[in-house]
């Protein structure tokens, strides 16, 4: 069985395609609400007010566990 190599997820990342992909971390509980191709709205508070519009395009199904707090990563895909 072949072993599938886990990156650290990216904050922000930009493609050629002039798209903006955005790795969030979901609780647990929050998870099941979310779905691929599911509207979505991006704010990040260190470069000002402004929100993006994007839709869910991944959901990883492989959790993370730190300090008793379990998170899924979701990657949100922002038109620029």
């Amino acid at each position: 069985m072949a072993r599938k190599s886990r990156r650290p997820p990216r904050a922000l990342s930009l493609d050629p395609n002039e798209k903006m992909t955005v790795a969030i971390s979901v609780d647990e509980t929050d998870v099941l609400s979310l779905q691929v191709g599911q509207e979505a709205t991006v704010s990040v508070e260190s470069i000002g007010d402004e929100t993006y519009a994007g839709t869910v395009t991944d959901i990883d199904t492989t959790a993370s566990t730190a300090d008793g707090v379990t998170q899924y990563t979701a990657t949100v895909t922002v038109e620029r």
